[in-house]
């Protein structure tokens, strides 16, 4: 039996001598298949494997066993090599995509998809990592409250994003905690990264400092509440960047 599908190729694993195991993402979340010779020279489905690239996939199906029979590869995204900021930001995105994506995400796709396209525009890289980043937080079993006080439930008055607590809290509720009220373009910030659509992900580029908050604290929620190892890809991240 065979299936066709669309993705964006997020992980090679070696396998066998010539073989690669190819993880990609699609609008039916995460799928792995085998990649029968695509570390030969003279493979012809070798381009379509490639990481980052976006590709058109025929798959041979037996069971949960999946072979790659064709791949026709729609865009390399080669434009983006050049740039040291771009790639780290892709590595940063496909590294919590694999980490922290729930396999049967539907949801994230398109968001991948815009943050390439954006990304080719010479949109703020930071900016699209958090929205992609809040996007996986929101579909988690962990999601953060940016509409309301995550106590009382409250709309107004909202001072302060408390991560322990789990989002939002107003005014009333963080003085029971002696929690700093947090900066109002902040708490903007935080609502509309959890807001934004993906085809407006380049509606508004974050201030450069909100936006490097956020995306540490991010990671760090994401990686306390799942597996609390080092993301390595930020470390590269940051040191690509000019604040």
């Amino acid at each position: 039996m065979e299936k066709e599908i669309e993705g964006i190729v997020l992980r090679q694993v070696p396998y066998k001598e010539k073989d690669k195991i190819v993880t990609i993402i699609t609008r039916k979340g995460l799928l792995s298949f085998d990649a029968r010779g695509i570390a030969s020279l003279t493979s012809k489905n070798s381009s379509s494997c490639n990481l980052f690239s976006l590709s058109n996939f025929t798959l041979n199906e037996k069971g949960n066993y999946l072979s790659l029979k064709q791949g026709k590869l729609i865009d390399s995204h080669y434009e983006l090599y050049e740039s040291l900021e771009s790639m780290s930001a892709i590595q940063l995105a496909f590294e919590s995509l694999i980490r922290f994506m729930d396999e049967n995400d539907t949801k994230i796709y398109d968001y991948v998809l815009s943050f390439f396209d954006n990304l080719k525009k010479g949109f703020d890289s930071m900016t699209l990592l958090v929205i992609l980043l809040a996007q996986l937080i929101k579909s988690s079993g962990y999601a953060l409250e940016y509409s309301s006080c995550v106590e009382c439930g409250n709309k107004k008055n909202i001072v302060q994003v408390n991560y322990r607590i789990g989002g939002f809290l107003c005014y009333e509720c963080a003085k029971k905690y002696n929690e700093i009220h947090d900066d109002k373009d902040y708490l903007k910030s935080f609502r509309y990264v959890f807001m934004v659509s993906y085809d407006m992900m380049n509606h508004y580029e974050l201030d450069r400092k909100i936006a490097s908050r956020l995306l540490k604290e991010f990671i760090d929620f994401l990686n306390f509440n799942f597996d609390n190892k080092e993301i390595k890809a930020y470390e590269i991240y940051k040191n690509s960047i000019i604040m």
